[in-house]
């Protein structure tokens, strides 16, 4: 929709009038100069957020490039391959350095050469329009990217996954395009770190990996569980991973070390509907009446921590289901 109007608006002019040649060259130099200067802030800003430890710890899983023929079959798994944060970031601030810098050098050929003004024309405006398609760039220069692990994995700047994330629909491969074996986290450290990440926790890995089999998985050292983790963080896509937990068969009737149920969790941390959902969806396991090894129940943990709200949600939806 841009280059065929710009290809026809460019045949038109005159390539033999000096004026017109003059303007197209101080209308490139100047649109590529900024050009040039935008992209190496974007390199300075990378080369600044990859001096971060968690960027060169971090293991991401990015596309892979997929070559136009032969096209995929439709139900090809979807092909990653693995790098560091840290790596992809500079590799893909780089490459559109060296994209950039070609493109200016053909051009500039083809115009000293040849005496092309088409190209002048034609890259003035497909120059900004291919940097502001630059999702790298884009970010950096409109200041959407923050420095935190959590910014960025809720930006999903390059449709990348993160360790634990990758499903049976994916398939991991090397540089050389040769299928590689899945690592997958252990569902017991999956649990660890969204309860560490707390309100900034991100449960789409977890959510991901959920079946009948680990549903119910526990952590070895606490006896922690997914529905544990869940009811009690307040944070975005809460609900809908009950939701999946209990239709794959969730216990939140389960208790830990401390003899902690899930609603003795989402009591304890105030998650008002985290405590309502275990009470109206999994009314009749008697989560409200179990005691810990204080002998608490969990109404006890709500109004002793001064969660009012959900003392009050407890009580009201204790009587409706009564």
């Amino acid at each position: 929709m841009v280059m065929i109007p710009l290809m026809l608006l460019s045949r038109k002019l005159d390539g033999e009038d000096p004026k017109i040649i003059l303007l197209l060259r101080c209308t490139y130099g100047t649109v590529q100069t900024v050009l040039m200067l935008s992209i190496a802030y974007v390199i300075h800003r990378v080369n600044k957020l990859i001096a971060s430890k968690w960027m060169h710890n971090s293991v991401v899983y990015v596309p892979a490039v997929v070559p136009p023929f032969p096209p995929p079959a439709p139900d090809a798994k979807k092909q990653y391959t693995q790098t560091t944060f840290s790596k992809h970031l500079q590799t893909t601030a780089y490459s559109l350095l060296k994209s950039t810098g070609g493109g200016i050098c053909v051009t500039l050929a083809l115009h000293a050469y040849k005496g092309m003004v088409v190209g002048l024309a034609m890259q003035s405006a497909m120059g900004p329009l291919n940097l502001y398609d630059n999702k790298l760039a884009k970010a950096v220069l409109f200041n959407q990217c923050g420095d935190s692990e959590t910014s960025w994995r809720k930006l999903r700047l390059f449709d990348e996954k993160y360790e634990g994330e990758l499903s049976d629909q994916d398939e991991l491969v090397d540089e050389k395009g040769e299928v590689q074996k899945i690592k997958m986290i252990p569902m017991e450290d999956l649990i660890r770190n969204i309860w560490d990440a707390a309100a900034e926790a991100d449960l789409a890995p977890l959510v991901s990996r959920l079946n009948k089999e680990n549903v119910n998985t526990r952590t070895k050292e606490s006896g922690w569980t997914s529905i544990m983790i869940v009811s009690s963080l307040r944070v975005k896509g809460n609900m809908d991973a009950l939701v999946k937990l209990k239709l794959l068969g969730a216990k939140p009737e389960v208790v830990d070390e401390d003899g902690w149920n899930a609603l003795h969790w989402a009591a304890f941390h105030g998650s008002i509907e985290g405590a309502q959902f275990l009470m109206e969806e999994f009314s009749g396991k008697g989560l409200e009446d179990a005691k810990d090894k204080d002998g608490k129940v969990p109404l006890d943990l709500a109004k002793g921590e001064g969660n009012d709200a959900v003392a009050k949600i407890m009580e009201q939806t204790s009587r409706k289901t009564q």
